[in-house]
């Protein structure tokens, strides 16, 4: 059996994509990362990767810890950016890997 908590966190992790709309309007389509257009391919993403979270906020009580599942950590850059976001982060989670 599952906790509240931990249902609630559980459908903000699998489904940011559904803040899509929403992030777009308060964005006025642009791009988080870049500042340039949102294209059809944009994507939500977090702001702080749940990695970090983890590790950096491992301390914080549970509800503020909801806060980086939820539509505060949220944004829309588009796929290229994205993209160059995810590489980014896999490099710093190696260097600490490696640390």
């Amino acid at each position: 059996m599952w906790h509240a908590a931990c249902v609630v966190a559980w459908d903000f992790w699998k489904s940011p994509s559904d803040y899509g709309r929403v992030l777009r309007r308060l964005q006025k389509r642009r791009c988080a990362e870049t500042g340039r257009r949102l294209w059809k391919t944009a994507e939500v993403d977090h702001r702080v990767p749940l990695f970090q979270v983890w590790r950096e906020h491992r301390a914080a009580p549970w509800p503020s810890l909801l806060g980086f599942w939820g539509l505060p950590n949220l944004q829309v850059i588009n796929r290229e950016a994205h993209v160059g976001k995810c590489a980014e982060e896999a490099r710093f989670r190696r260097v600490i890997a490696d640390g």
